[in-house]
């Protein structure tokens, strides 16, 4: 100790700024003192609140190395993308890893559904689309369905061949003798369909 310096008070000073302080972290400083290991430039020998300083400096280090380690864990997905996850599964999917400035809605078929969360163009839903048609939709949809061919078997031939022997009117337009003649060619068709049932269940 310097001179002039009562060590009973330099004691009570020391005791009083390291009360609290773990023994274990004061070992340490002192030991790397002793040794001049101490990160830091310091002037032996330190004052009370210096050395108290140190000892918690030291006291925190041995904590960080003595901390148990936490396993990384991966981050949860947000509630939102499970949501929507959950909502489109099962359905047909068209694209993955969509940018929301690269879709767009002119070059996919009608109904079709772009879910930028997931990055996802899904396929129109045929069950939504069919349960939510409009009576005229479907209307619209029934006349652009190809007509049926004549080789198609009609039904009440016989009903039919009956009108083919009524008698013409005098005069008839050639639109009524296209129409006899369809007729005629479908009654023929449907003759020849019931035959070839027939020979086929014998």
């Amino acid at each position: 100790m310097p001179r002039g310096i009562d060590g009973d008070a330099l004691l009570a000073g020391y005791r009083l700024a390291l009360e609290g302080q773990p023994l274990e972290a004061l070992q340490s400083v002192v030991l790397k003192l002793v040794k001049g290991t101490w990160p830091e430039e310091v002037t032996f020998c330190p004052r009370p609140p210096e050395l108290a300083n140190m000892v918690r400096e030291e006291a925190r280090r041995i904590r960080e190395a003595t901390m148990p380690r936490i396993d990384y864990r991966p981050a949860e997905r947000p509630p939102m993308v499970a949501l929507m996850a959950k909502k489109y599964e099962g359905r047909r999917v068209l694209a993955e890893n969509v940018e929301i400035g690269a879709f767009k809605p002119t070059e996919w078929p009608p109904g079709t559904c772009f879910v930028p969360i997931l990055g996802k163009v899904f396929a129109p839903d045929e069950t939504e689309t069919k349960k939510t048609e409009s009576p005229s939709y479907q209307r619209y949809r029934k006349s652009r369905e190809p007509v049926r061919s004549f080789h198609e078997p009609v039904q009440n031939v016989e009903y039919w061949e009956q009108i083919q022997a009524i008698k013409d009117a005098p005069t008839i337009t050639e639109e009524q003798h296209a129409l006899r003649r369809k007729i005629a060619s479908s009654v023929a068709s449907a003759s020849q369909y019931d035959n070839q049932q027939g020979e086929a269940a014998e």
